[in-house]
Order: structure tokens, then C-alpha cells, then sequence
């Protein structure tokens, strides 16, 4: 997903929001089987074009969904999955004329889903899929990382990531990201002979100058005075 190699495993759910590149393909011969559900939701204005936690937070009414791109179901939950799958690919080869009874299938999906498995997670607290953000982006930190890419990586939409991350660790993630950034610089400015242009590349900076304004705007001093200091 996203160039992202995942291992699949049993019971895992995959959900994809719209635009996301994926595919599906087994690493070695042997048995796999799987179900994929592709759909739009569109009406008069058009189609909807947000990620699933709009489209979560929309069905249920709740507020602050935030639902992981990958879930593993349990053996029970797997079950009742693999009967929707099967019960709406029946409707769909049956259709005669009608769609209420696939949009019936689809919403009891949807609240299968709600009810049994992302709130029983506590998807409205902090979870895994911000601490997977927030460990990605201190092993990248040094790159040059942005909202939309975060979001496209993550599954979210930008706006939607930057808000629950700031909800849950009290700084943006590319605030973090830069703290990380001058907290690594200080350490090699006083425990290297790297230049400061060497460390200003090794660091992700666009140039000395960048990385100059950074350091001085989040230490109060430049770096070449925070070397001299030793501090």
C-alpha cells in the first residue's frame, strides 16, 4: 500500500480511502483467498471523496473516529466478515434492477463494523495508527517530510493527522519532527567535528541558511555560537 510492502496475515482487514495505490498478491504458491470490496459513494454534488474516518464519523455520528488502515479481525469477527463479503457478492450477481438491497448490505457492514470492532478498540483515544506515525517520523525525521505525504502514508487526510496528533501528543507532527531535528544537531555540534554544512545536510535542511534559522529560532542562539559554548 502506498509502495509500503505489508504482510498479510489471517483475518486482516485492509481499508483503502480513495486514491491510495494497493495491491494484493501472494508471496509464494499455496492457497490464498481473500474478498475485496471496491465501491463510491456519490449523490447530485457529486462524488465523496474523504478517507474512512469522514466516512466512519459520518455513518455513526460519533466525533474524532480515527480508524487504523489495517486491522486483524479475530476468528469470530473474520466469520461474520466473510458472510457480508459473500451475502452482498449473491445480492450483486442477483441485481435486478434495484440497489437498495446492495446499500442494505453495505450499511450492515458498516455498523458491523462500528460497533463490533473500531469501538471496541477505543479508536477515539489515542492508537496505534498515531503511534505508528510517530514512530515513523523518528526514524525519518532527517527527510524532508510533509502533512500530505504523512497523510497519504497513514491513510488520513492531512488536516484530520495534524489534529489528532496535536489532540495527542501536544505538538504537530512537523513540530516534532524539527525538535527532533535540533535535538540531533545540538549532540553533533558538540560531539562531532562535523561542519555545520555537514550537519545541515545529514539533517534534511534545504541548506546552511535553513538550518541556521531553525537553530536559532528554537535555542535563541545560531549554531556556530551554541559549538563555541559548549553548552
Amino acid at each position: 500500500m502506498n509502495g509500503v510492502e505489508t504482510e498479510s496475515l489471517p483475518g486482516m482487514l485492509v481499508m483503502t480511502s480513495p486514491g491510495v495505490p494497493h495491491s494484493f498478491q501472494a508471496a509464494m504458491p499455496g492457497k490464498t483467498v481473500y474478498h475485496e470490496l471496491t465501491f463510491s459513494l456519490e449523490n447530485a454534488s457529486g462524488a465523496f471523496c474523504g478517507d474512512w474516518n469522514q466516512l466512519m464519523t459520518y455513518y455513526s455520528g460519533a466525533d474524532n473516529m480515527l480508524i487504523p488502515a489495517v486491522t486483524l479481525l479475530d476468528d469470530s469477527s473474520m466469520a461474520i466478515m466473510d458472510k457480508h463479503f459473500c451475502d452482498l457478492s449473491i445480492l450483486l450477481k442477483n441485481l435486478s434492477g434495484s440497489m437498495l438491497p446492495v446499500f442494505k448490505g453495505v450499511m450492515n457492514m458498516f455498523e458491523f463494523l462500528y460497533s463490533e470492532v473500531f469501538m471496541k478498540k477505543d479508536l477515539t483515544r489515542k492508537d496505534n495508527a498515531l503511534d505508528n506515525v510517530k514512530i515513523f517520523i523518528e526514524k525519518h525525521f532527517n527527510e524532508n517530510l510533509n502533512l500530505k505525504d504523512l497523510g497519504h502514508r497513514f491513510f488520513m487526510s492531512p488536516e484530520h493527522l495534524c489534529r489528532k496528533y496535536k489532540e495527542t501528543y501536544g505538538v504537530s507532527p512537523l513540530k516534532y519532527a524539527i525538535e527532533l531535528k535540533i535535538s540531533t544537531a545540538k549532540n553533533m555540534l558538540l560531539h562531532s567535528e562535523q561542519s555545520i554544512k555537514e550537519i545541515s545536510g545529514r539533517l534534511g535542511f534545504s541548506d546552511v541558511y535553513a538550518f541556521s534559522q531553525s537553530f536559532k529560532k528554537n535555542t535563541g542562539i545560531p549554531p556556530g555560537k551554541y559549538r563555541e559554548s559548549g553548552n
